[in-house]
């Protein structure tokens, strides 16, 4: 594990065991100091760049060549603190809130599809002057990214898709049915529901004090709303809405998979294989749908050598 990681995990127990009382009395504040406590750890400072059509926040550090990091559904930021703390001594690490999620608010007009959420990314990464950048992004974060990749070919150094959707699955899961037919699988309303989630998206689920899970369903809750009507912009945009998409993406592509995805079948990796011109992949063993919580070391390990046999 490198010094940074080590930072990051010391940091995150710091703040679980300082936390024995407050997390009584104050859980919501245990929660924001865990994500204070982990940025900070991993050499990452929180940044608002405003937009056109509003905010948009987003972790920043390191420096060197830009690479961008996107969370999937329902996610933030946060999802990628560990992947960035590796990258962070090589590269300028770039982590958004997409619009809607974490703490970058949804628009009150305009979709909020993947081309929409790319062409939003896109006036961030030229606002902030990220140059010539790496991109990765999981689950809806990996189809966004993808979308990006083939809108904008020549902003692009490489590309990493993890466990995206957005072609179609040669295996469909229960859970992209579901989502087919208008349900929100992962909508959480109380801790049964958190609970659910995690062992869905994952393959071996967290730990989670019974009070912090409060605190993150009370987090939740007031972004139920706008995340379905997110959810519908994704559904109306088409199951397959990238496929003829895939042969405009230039960039080497790396894409990864975890073989007990229970959101996305781990088959849906070929289908980009084969669209993608210089595309490669990488199936993981024991390994759930969040991937960089799921596997980090293995995430971290593949998409380091990737980087650095980029040109």
């Amino acid at each position: 594990m490198s010094r940074r990681l080590a930072r990051v995990a010391a940091a995150l127990l710091a703040v679980a065991a300082a936390a024995g009382i407050l997390v009584v009395a104050f859980p919501e504040l245990t929660l924001r100091a865990l994500f204070v406590y982990s940025r900070r750890a991993a050499g990452l400072e929180l940044r608002t760049f405003e937009l056109a059509d509003g905010p948009i926040a987003y972790l920043e550090g390191g420096s060197g060549p830009s690479v961008v990091l996107l969370h999937g559904f329902g996610g933030s930021k946060e999802t990628w603190i560990g992947v960035a703390a590796a990258l962070a001594p090589h590269y300028r690490v770039i982590v958004p809130d997409l619009p809607g999620f974490g703490e970058s608010p949804a628009r009150k007009a305009g979709s909020h599809d993947p081309a929409a959420q790319a062409a939003r990314l896109h006036s961030l990464l030229q606002g902030i002057g990220a140059g010539p950048h790496h991109l990765g992004g999981l689950s809806m974060g990996g189809e966004i990214a993808a979308f990006y990749a083939a809108s904008y070919p020549d902003e692009l150094r490489s590309l990493l898709l993890v466990a995206a959707p957005g072609v179609r699955s040669p295996e469909q899961t229960d859970f992209l049915r579901r989502v087919l037919a208008g349900e929100n699988p992962l909508r959480v309303d109380d801790e049964a529901d958190l609970d659910t989630l995690l062992a869905m998206v994952s393959f071996r689920p967290p730990s989670i004090p019974r009070l912090l899970k409060r605190a993150m369903v009370d987090d939740m809750a007031p972004r139920q709303e706008v995340q379905q009507r997110i959810l519908g912009d994704i559904v109306r945009a088409g199951e397959a809405a990238l496929e003829p998409l895939l042969p405009r993406i230039r960039a080497r592509t790396l894409v990864l998979w975890g073989a007990e995805d229970r959101l996305v079948d781990p088959s849906t990796a070929g289908v980009f294989v084969a669209g993608i011109p210089r595309a490669e992949s990488e199936i993981l063993p024991g390994c759930g749908h969040a991937l960089p919580g799921d596997c980090p070391s293995e995430v971290i390990g593949l998409y380091q050598l990737f980087l650095a046999a980029q040109p």
